[in-house]
């Protein structure tokens, strides 16, 4: 019996190996993945410089959500998830 547990702890132990070899791999993947779809390169040169941060102000939810002022004039909210994406 124990000759038939070996193979799958062997089988584990590969996929462990493979597991941090994928998680290196994925930053590369990422910052290809922008420049592969139409939205990511359509954002880039789309988004305006922050001015400032005219006021926050907190949902139901305990969202932060940030009153932004950008160079172009446009005034927009933006949550703490977006600002951190942006």
């Amino acid at each position: 019996m124990s000759s038939s547990s070996s193979p799958p702890a062997a089988k584990k132990a590969r996929k462990e190996e493979e597991e941090p070899e994928e998680e290196e791999e994925l930053p590369e993947e990422e910052e290809a993945e922008p420049e592969e779809t139409d939205e990511g390169a359509d954002l880039r040169p789309e988004k305006p410089k922050l001015e400032k941060i005219i006021g926050i102000h907190q949902d139901e939810k305990k969202v932060k959500h940030f009153l932004c002022k950008f160079q172009d004039g446009t005034i927009d909210s933006r949550t703490n998830q977006q600002m951190i994406r942006w």
